[in-house]
């Protein structure tokens, strides 16, 4: 503590003697003016620095000797030996064990992807020939259904001209009966 406030005041002595308007020093330094600010401002940092330090040296305890502070670097050897050996005989293991299994997961799901994107290519190359295969069977089907509508077309104009020769026949026949029953009564 009482080293700092040394320093501080032997600082505050240089930066007075740099405050002296003499010659030289305007010569060292240049009498600008904005150099001044920048000395005062370093020198303003230099002393919040020393501040800070001194604050953080009264924070943490002295150690009596040498002896503690190998005993206290002893002790947090030790600790950090337990942790890497629970680290090493049981940490290790299960991680070692998930990144197996997530292993062969991965493994299970890329042969599944390369499967599907197999079945993909297949579907790929056969499509073209289904829909020529549909394409051919509509071309065949509308053909058929053509000639099928050619056929009826054929057949009513059949049955047509049929039933008008039997109306007609029948028409002949009813007339003669028609005449006879005329002749006869």
């Amino acid at each position: 503590m009482k080293k700092t406030i040394y320093i501080f005041v032997a600082l505050f002595f240089i930066s007075i003697s740099f405050m002296n308007n003499s010659k030289a020093n305007a010569e060292l330094f240049g009498s600008d003016e904005e150099n001044w600010k920048r000395i005062f401002h370093e020198l303003k940092t230099l002393n919040a620095r020393l501040v800070t330090l001194e604050k953080a040296i009264s924070v943490f305890p002295h150690p009596q000797s040498t002896g503690d502070v190998i005993d206290q670097i002893n002790a947090q050897n030790k600790r950090l030996e337990d942790t890497n050996s629970i680290i090493s005989s049981e940490l290790i293991p299960i991680i070692q064990k998930d990144l197996a299994s997530s292993h062969d997961r991965l493994k299970n799901l890329t042969y599944q992807l390369e499967d599907l994107l197999r079945q993909m290519e297949d579907i790929k190359q056969i499509f073209p020939q289904l829909q020529g295969a549909v394409e051919l069977n509509k071309a065949v089907t509308n053909s058929k259904v053509k000639k099928l509508d050619s056929k009826i077309s054929d057949l009513q104009a059949e049955i047509k001209h049929q039933v008008l020769h039997k109306i007609t026949q029948q028409s002949k026949t009813l007339d003669k009966i028609l005449e006879q029953l005329k002749n006869g009564n």
